[in-house]
């Protein structure tokens, strides 16, 4: 069985930890100084002691200095941190308007939509033209729109008079008989030429 995952390190967790025993000595060191004082005017000997001993103002001042660099390297860290944020917000952004820039290029690079129907054709018809989804070829109706989509392409036109053909091509009359049967009324060809 593998051993656990490391827990994930959480962000300014060594420095909170710093700045929490900091400041419990802090708190100690000013307990002790404010019970000198105490001890001191209870005792009536102020006059003799006036001040806490130096080694413990000393420590006390440490402390504070200690905690005061912990405070400036937070700070330090909170603003690169910030820094790093708003690079990658700005970098973001431009991606974005680039892309919107990219977007608006090849859209104004596009034909125009083709209408659906030939009401929309301004045809003053009323029908609608035999069409399914996916017949409609125009690269602004297509579902994948690249720059492969439009390079070579022109748009079809549609006229009017394709609009009227019959949908069956018109009956041709492959019986010759008639039209080769010589008739005997007739001159032959062949007795124009001897004769």
């Amino acid at each position: 069985m593998p051993p656990p995952p490391n827990p994930p390190v959480k962000v300014l967790e060594a420095e909170m930890n710093a700045l929490g025993r900091c400041l419990k000595d802090v708190v100690i060191r000013t307990g002790q100084i404010y019970g000198f004082h105490a001890d001191t005017h209870k005792l009536g000997i102020q006059n003799y002691a006036p001040s806490p001993p130096q080694s413990l103002t000393a420590a006390l001042g440490r402390d504070i200095e200690i905690y005061d660099q912990l405070c400036d390297s937070i700070e330090a860290q909170l603003f690169r941190a910030i820094g790093v944020l708003q690079r990658d917000l700005r970098r973001e952004e431009e991606r974005v308007e680039a892309e919107e820039r990219r977007k608006n290029v090849e859209e104004s690079m596009l034909p125009p939509a083709m209408p659906q129907s030939s009401s929309q054709l301004g045809l003053g018809m009323s029908y609608d033209l035999p069409t399914t989804e996916g017949i409609l070829t125009n690269p602004r109706n297509s579902p994948i729109l690249g720059v492969s989509a439009i390079v070579g392409r022109c748009p079809s036109a549609i006229s009017i008079s394709s609009l009227h053909r019959s949908q069956f091509p018109p009956d041709i009359d492959l019986n010759l008989s008639e039209a080769m049967h010589i008739h005997p009324e007739q001159p032959s060809v062949y007795q124009a030429m001897w004769a």
